[in-house]
């Protein structure tokens, strides 16, 4: 299917779901009518764009089941008499946000450099994922996860972010974080980003294009699915490559924040290669970019061996940078 008939599908099959409110199945008739089920049931589903892998610019409704799997064939059946078979669907359990690093030491960079050792002072910390301008004043700063370096919307402006971070025995501030960073736990709802910024303390530090196993950056923005295969440079797990599988996925609820979930929309997917996780503890905040070096993604959460991110317009249009 074409981009257009995929979003269009998406939106109908969204718009069955929102009458029930996320508590739902599906009646099994030739129609795919949508149905409450039993008091105490309950169906969390994320629909998104599939990426066929085989063909260029083709795509499919993509489907992940996070919750209610007893209820995961009927409703399938429903969807894909909807879209006349052209579904990629999953049972993935919860999403999760990429927790704090896991104790052991960086694979990672040890400089301040992409892909290092990153934390608030008062958190484990996670990865650092680009460096930025700032747009107001031309100021480079650095860009991660809100909740690597704003500590979950508790950070307030001018907080020391630490390089390498807490876990790592990091105390040593190297930044100063830009207070205007978007909340997540804070209207309007729902979120598209867990992202923060800060302003570096040396102007002149870190080393802002070198990529971890070769490269540099390249500071023109993709696209998702202009290149279906991406990296990462992360503390835990160094670099590692996975495959972009879906985008545009809308209802992507986060679990494991301290104030309780999150719900996200307009979210990357990305697959890990067999025998290497793509990421994780400790490589949270860290950028996803795809074969030509361009930025694509910030990655922020998991769920089985999938692996979500901001798309990486939206982080530079909200925090009001330029990548360095």
């Amino acid at each position: 299917m074409n981009l257009d008939n995929v979003l269009e599908l998406q939106a109908k099959v969204r718009r069955k779901v929102d009458v029930l409110g996320l508590v739902h199945t599906v009646k099994k008739t030739a129609r795919a009518v949508f149905r409450l089920p039993d008091p105490g049931d309950m169906l969390e589903v994320s629909i998104g764009v599939g990426i066929n892998w085989e063909r260029m610019n083709d795509y499919r409704l993509a489907i992940r089941f996070r919750s209610g799997e007893r209820y995961y064939q009927d409703f399938l059946e429903g969807v894909l008499k909807l879209a006349k078979g052209e579904v990629d669907a999953l049972v993935t359990g919860p999403v999760r946000i990429i927790g704090g690093c896991d104790g052991r030491p960086p694979l990672g960079p040890q400089p301040l450099s992409i892909g290092a050792s990153i934390g608030h002072k008062e958190s484990l910390g996670g990865t650092l994922g680009f460096f930025a301008h700032r747009i107001s004043d031309k100021k480079v700063g650095i860009v991660s996860a809100n909740h690597v370096i704003a500590l979950q919307d508790k950070g307030v402006d001018g907080n020391p972010v630490v390089h390498p971070s807490l876990c790592d025995g990091g105390n040593q501030p190297v930044a100063q974080l830009d207070g205007s960073y978007p909340r997540l736990h804070q209207p309007p709802f729902p979120k598209t980003l867990d992202c923060a910024f800060a302003v570096l303390n040396d102007q002149s530090a870190g080393d802002r294009s070198t990529l971890l196993g070769g490269g540099t950056l390249n500071g023109t923005v993709a696209p998702p699915q202009a290149d279906t295969t991406v990296f990462k440079i992360g503390r835990t797990t160094g670099r590692t490559k996975g495959r972009l599988k879906a985008f545009r996925f809308d209802r992507v609820t986060v679990h494991d924040y301290e104030n309780g979930p999150v719900h996200f929309v307009n979210q990357i997917e990305i697959e890990s290669t067999p025998g290497q996780a793509f990421a994780n503890p400790g490589d949270s905040g860290s950028l996803v970019f795809n074969s030509s070096n361009q930025p694509v993604g910030l990655l922020f959460a998991e769920a089985a061996n999938l692996h979500y991110a901001n798309p990486i317009s939206a982080v530079i249009e909200s925090l009001k940078v330029t990548p360095a």
